[in-house]
Parts: structure tokens; sequence; C-alpha cells
């Protein structure tokens, strides 16, 4: 036999999870509302009492979602019928309340509104857990309900359960629609302004090299003494130098537009990694030298292959390199490495030791039209398509792109294709 401890462990146990399950349902405190109204009114004209009422019982009150023949909202637990009913699966029916020794001396018996007859159904709802009751009152004693009543309070109890538990869903429905309202909103939001801050940054960086193209040229078509090879030598230089800017920005642009219109195709070939790597770093040596950073290659399995669109795949090692030359400091170091990794697929990795970028910024990187640095004083030069257009042509290989901070200062970008590849047509690209 149980210890009386035990089991009062145990009836708080079942309290507290009574409670848990009736928070849940956000029914107590609430206003009106017409389908328990109508139920309480049902209950009083087919049982033929003057009051009838549904109650919610918390810790510490009972609290009168709808009632009709009763003044007060609410009572306190401890001295309420309802505390009884719900311990209980069936309904409690006491026929004469001054006669009954549990509530004979209860305020609510020998003063307002001084019950006599009470017959209350528990709310049981799906959980297991009795919330509260559906009940009915008089003013004088009477002999207790027959089967037909008993069974008409039942019905409406169960009723009622029906009416809390569309109640609950329908307000959890709203909630997730107000989240999901919330965040497609959330979204458009930094949508248009990460949209509104790349318009800003694509101008910038198709005007600079525009007009350092229109300066250069005017100088040239407009000095007044004859130039020296040196000086038409240097503003042509700085023509070609401008129109190879010009010229990437706008290739970016273009490839980005391509992928997000499903435009763009792959062309299948088995493509030897290490000459790839070698041809990449060789094309990025001038800029890599103006930056006064060194490149170092890894050497790769002479057998190491990959399933890829040559071209989009130097393109996306091209991008890796130019960012983390970008990102590098003066004297810093670019390594470069690929390898097959257990499961078959192939990785590039290119890792800088640049300035380092948190998580928050690293995300912002991978995003069309973000940058790690916003704005037009950010340090470095870009619209902010190079990564993401790298992801989208990555995913468009069946494969990924991601970023890592290193230890101390740097990132790790790493580009994975896989060792299989599905039919590009079928391939989705991921927003």
């Amino acid at each position: 036999m149980a210890l009386p401890e035990d089991r009062r462990r145990v009836s708080a146990d079942m309290e507290a999870r009574r409670l848990q399950v009736m928070r849940h349902y956000q029914i107590i405190d609430t206003g009106m509302e017409a389908e328990f109204e109508r139920i309480v009114r049902l209950a009083r004209s087919a049982l033929g009492f003057s009051v009838a009422a549904l109650s919610i019982l918390d810790g510490e009150r009972q609290w009168f979602k709808a009632r009709i023949g009763l003044d007060m909202c609410e009572t306190d637990r401890m001295v309420s019928f309802c505390t009884h009913t719900i311990e209980q699966s069936k309904p409690l029916v006491v026929p004469d309340a001054t006669a009954d020794t549990r509530f004979c001396t209860s305020p609510l018996v020998v003063g307002e509104p001084y019950i006599r007859f009470y017959a209350g159904a528990p709310l049981i709802v799906p959980e297991g857990a009795a919330i509260g009751t559906l009940f009915v009152v008089d003013h004088q004693p009477r002999s207790p309900l027959d089967a037909r009543q008993l069974a008409v309070l039942e019905d409406l109890a169960g009723l009622t359960v029906s009416a809390l538990v569309d109640r609950r869903d329908r307000l959890k429905r709203e909630a997730e629609l107000e989240a999901r309202v919330a965040e497609a909103e959330e979204a458009a939001r930094r949508s248009a302004e990460a949209k509104q801050e790349f318009l800003a940054l694509a101008g910038h960086e198709l005007r600079t090299p525009l007009n350092a193209i229109m300066g250069f040229a005017h100088l040239i078509s407009n000095h007044d003494a004859p130039l020296s090879s040196d000086q038409v030598r240097d503003y042509a230089q700085s023509i070609g130098d401008g129109g190879g800017r010009l010229l990437k920005t706008i290739e970016k642009l273009l490839g980005f537009v391509q992928c997000e219109q499903g435009d763009l195709k792959l062309e299948n070939e088995i493509v030897a990694v290490a000459p790839l790597l070698g041809q990449a770093v060789r094309q990025m040596t001038p800029e890599a030298e103006a930056g006064d950073v060194r490149l170092e290659v890894a050497p790769a399995a002479a057998d190491l292959t990959v399933l890829a669109d040559r071209v989009l795949l130097f393109q996306m090692l091209e991008q890796m390199l130019s960012n983390a030359i970008r990102f590098s400091p003066r004297g810093g170091l670019v390594r470069v490495s690929a390898a097959r990794h257990a499961d078959g697929a192939m990785a590039l990795v290119v890792e800088d030791e640049g300035e380092g970028m948190d998580e928050t910024a690293l995300r912002r990187a991978m995003k069309a039209f973000g940058q790690a640095h916003s704005g037009l004083t950010r340090p470095h030069e870009g619209i902010g398509l190079g990564l993401p257009l790298t992801k989208r042509l990555a995913e468009l290989h069946g494969g990924s792109v991601s970023l890592t901070p290193i230890s101390g200062a740097g990132v790790r970008a790493e580009l994975t294709l896989p060792s299989t590849r599905v039919d590009p047509e079928t391939v989705r690209l991921n927003a």
C-alpha cells in the first residue's frame, strides 16, 4: 500500500500536468465566445435548471468561461464543487449540499449563491486531463439526475471539449500563420534592403571603372601636347584594367541572372583537377602579386578527376581564389588544395590569412546581394554576387560551397562536388 506522502506526491505531479495542459488551451481569462455561451444555455434549458456554467480550474480558482443565472465570474477553488468533479471521470451529483459533509460549510452553500443542488461533468481533454467542468446548480435540493439527464450532461460536456480542442487548434494555426507572415515580411524587408544596397553597389562598381575608362580615353584624345609612348601605354593599361573590372562585374550579373532563371546548362565532361588548379593559379597570379599575396598549391593526385562543366568549374575556383586574395593582407598566403572524400566526392579548398569573419558575416557573404561588409564604405570591392554565384553553380552540379572561420585568422572555403551527379535538368536550385 502506498504511503500517504507517496500519494500526495503523485497527486501533486498529476495536478502539475493538469495545469500545464490547461494553460496549453489558452482559455482562462479570455472574453465571451458564442459557442460556449450556446452550450451553457442548452445545458440550462435541456436539464431544467436556473443556473448553468462552464468553469476552468487553475491552481487557486475556478473561473467561469460562460455562465447563465450566476453573477460571480470566479470563486476560490478550495471551496468549489468543481474541484471534486475534476478528480473523477464521471459526473458528480450532489442532491442536497446542506446534507453533504464535503460542502455543507462551503461559503457557496451558506452564502451567495446558496447552492443546494449541483451536477457537474468533468471536461476531460484528449491529453487525459480534466481542465474544467460543465455544471448546473439550483437553489433548492432536488432529486438526482436520471439516466437521460446524465447522458445529456455528458454529451454537452463532450461538445464543450470538442469546442475547446477546435479553439486550441485554431489558435495554433493562427499563431503559425502569423509567425509565417511575420517571417515572410521580415524576409521581404531584408530582401528589399539587400537589393537596394545591391543596386547602389552595382552602380558604384559599374560607374567606377567606366569613369576611369572615359577619363583616360579623354586624356588620350584631348591632350594638347603629344603623349609619350610611356604615357599612352600607362593610359591604355588603365583603360584595359577598367574594362576588365567592368567585364567581370557584368559577367557576374549575367551569370547570376542565368542561374536564377534556370537558363544555365551544364556541359558534362571528366575534368582532371590538377591541371585545372595550375591554370587557375596562373590566371590569378597577377592579381595576387598586385596585392603582395602569395599563392601556394598543394599537389593534387594525377588521377583526381570530377564530372563537371569545365568552364563553370574554373569560374568557381577562380572566384574562390579572387575572394581569398581580396581579403588577404599584404604579405599574406593563400593555399589551394584538392582531395577526394571517403564518399567519393571531390573537394577544392582555398584558405586565406585574412582578417577572418564571424558566423553572421560568413552567412551574409553567401547570400545574394550580400557582402561580409555592407555599404559603399566597405573595405573591399565587389557587388556581393561572387560567392552566391559560386554557390548556385555548385548546386547546379549537385554540390555545395561552405565557408568556415580558421582558428586565429582567415577563412576556409570548400567547394564539394559529388562523385556522381543527377541529370542537371532535374536539379532545383535552392533559394
